[in-house]
């Protein structure tokens, strides 16, 4: 099986036009102009080349396709999965599967009780999100409260979001250090003799006789 890529005329022609001139011009020309569009057909498809395509385009490709909870500030992989369910979550919005699936895609783990399964009210619903390291903020809970009520259905309720917070396991380092020392007292000079002189600039300091000489600037 030959490629598109690397397809030429010739190969599908009879033998009678294979060895002429023109048609072997012909098919080098065709065969460079494949190539030449499949190089541009490849950068089209954004959609189906999001493990490809910088950062940059998966902010305005979230915006266009109206990602739920995205944040510029995710790390690269979770701005991908997030992309990647959005088509989904759209197309399932209006059931409790979109909203354990969103808030999955957000977090590690997730878990969606509805009323029966813990004895609320009557459509009602309950998340349960788990949380590693990442730590949560006010500004995310208040987007994960906002995307739920967008997916689910108008006639269930959320009744309350549980958020597990998760550590990891980590080193404990002590130390300790003995310190030896005294107290040394130093007393102040005293000056014995002092000498004034009103001709001199305003100024004091310790001469090597021990005198102070202090002057007043006319």
């Amino acid at each position: 099986m030959i490629s598109l890529m690397d397809s030429r005329i010739i190969d599908i022609l009879p033998d009678s036009l294979t060895y002429s001139p023109e048609m072997e011009a012909l098919s080098y020309a065709v065969s460079q102009s494949v190539k030449k569009l499949l190089f541009y057909c490849s950068s089209i498809g954004v959609y189906s080349v999001l493990d490809g395509i910088p950062e940059n385009m998966l902010d305005m490709l979230a915006l266009e396709l109206n990602t739920p909870c995205y944040d510029e500030g995710f790390t690269i992989k979770k701005k991908r999965e997030l992309i990647k369910n959005t088509l989904q979550w759209h197309k399932k919005a209006g059931t409790l599967a979109a909203v354990e699936e969103f808030v999955k895609a957000v977090f590690m783990d997730c878990c969606v009780q509805e009323w029966y399964q813990y004895g609320g009210e009557p459509y009602t619903f309950k998340v349960q999100a788990v949380i590693e390291n990442s730590g949560l903020t006010e500004d995310i809970d208040r987007k994960i409260e906002k995307n739920i009520q967008l997916l689910k259905n108008v006639r269930s309720h959320c009744s309350g979001i549980c958020y597990k917070l998760g550590a990891g396991k980590g080193n404990v380092k002590t130390g300790a250090a003995l310190k030896l020392g005294g107290d040394i007292k130093v007393k102040p000079y005293i000056v014995k003799h002092i000498k004034a002189d009103a001709s001199g600039s305003i100024r004091a300091y310790l001469r090597e006789d021990s005198q102070i000489v202090i002057g007043k600037e006319i």
